[in-house]
């Protein structure tokens, strides 16, 4: 754990890659001033395809740089943001969960709202409490809802299919 404003600099960061039915793996940035931050060609790889658990805590303030790689994202990963300022660098979403419940979100990549979406399969509301930046196309799927109340969202592109809404 990196806390109470502690800093750390890494390079490439795995946290159970390799699976595994009791393999679990567990990084939390947590408070103001803490940071920990990659550099240069490196990697976060969360996760791994079928076994385990990992998950990547960015809370109170806390600040996660990944390097110029960026995340890799598999099905057994879990990255909690809550209150915490994380930014995946290009992200390789295979089927990992992002719970964004407040701070902020940055990362190379497309955004769906709705089903297989990065942050749940439902509609998405940024409040005041909330800043989501994305390189890439965000997709309003039909029957979706994208809200904007008081957050903060940057975007590539946005596309809003039938049926799909954007509220501002």
């Amino acid at each position: 754990a990196v806390e109470s404003g502690g800093v750390m600099t890494a390079g490439t960061l795995t946290v159970a890659q390799f699976g595994g039915s009791t393999t679990s793996g567990n990084i939390s940035v947590s408070g103001i001033g803490s940071t920990l931050s990659q550099t240069g060609s490196t990697w976060l790889w969360l996760g791994h395809g079928s076994s385990g658990s990992a998950t990547l805590n960015i809370l109170d303030g806390g600040t996660f740089t990944a390097g110029n790689v960026g995340t890799i994202l598999d099905p057994s990963g879990t990255i909690n943001i809550d209150g915490g300022f994380a930014n995946l660098g290009p992200l390789a979403h295979q089927g990992g969960t992002i719970n964004f419940h407040s701070g902020s979100l940055s990362y190379g990549g497309n955004l769906t709202v709705g089903n297989g979406g990065l942050l749940g399969n439902g509609d998405i509301t940024l409040t005041n409490s909330k800043q989501l930046a994305l390189t890439g196309t965000t997709t309003v799927n039909p029957f979706r809802t994208l809200t904007l109340n008081g957050g903060t969202f940057s975007t590539g592109n946005l596309l809003i299919h039938n049926g799909g809404t954007f509220d501002f």
